[in-house]
């Protein structure tokens, strides 16, 4: 029986819960600040951060709930990317920027 208190786009069933564990939140080390899961899904791109897993993975089975957003092909792609450092980082944003050495 559906419970009428809950509101229904968090009722169970895969798009509701997956909307619910989008509401979590963690400390984010990256921006110093409290961010959503939903976030860590796009921050300002196309793909997850390359950090979700290192960050999310004590607080829900993380490769699962990317396995189900991604598709298997899309978490072994995030596995496998290439990580930057902070420097690497920095150093694009600059260039995005258009400054030169």
């Amino acid at each position: 029986m559906d419970d009428p208190a809950r509101p229904a786009d968090t009722k169970p069933g895969a798009a509701g819960l997956r909307r619910e564990q989008e509401q979590k939140t963690i400390h984010c080390s990256r921006l110093g600040g409290t961010v959503t899961l939903g976030y860590c899904m796009s921050p300002a791109q196309d793909a997850p951060c390359e950090r979700i897993r290192d960050c999310w993975w004590q607080f829900l089975d993380i490769d699962r709930y990317l396995a189900e957003c991604l598709g298997p092909e899309g978490l072994l792609e995030l596995i496998n990317k290439p990580r930057r450092d902070r420097l690497g980082i920095i150093l694009d944003v600059l260039k995005e920027l258009g400054v030169s050495r």
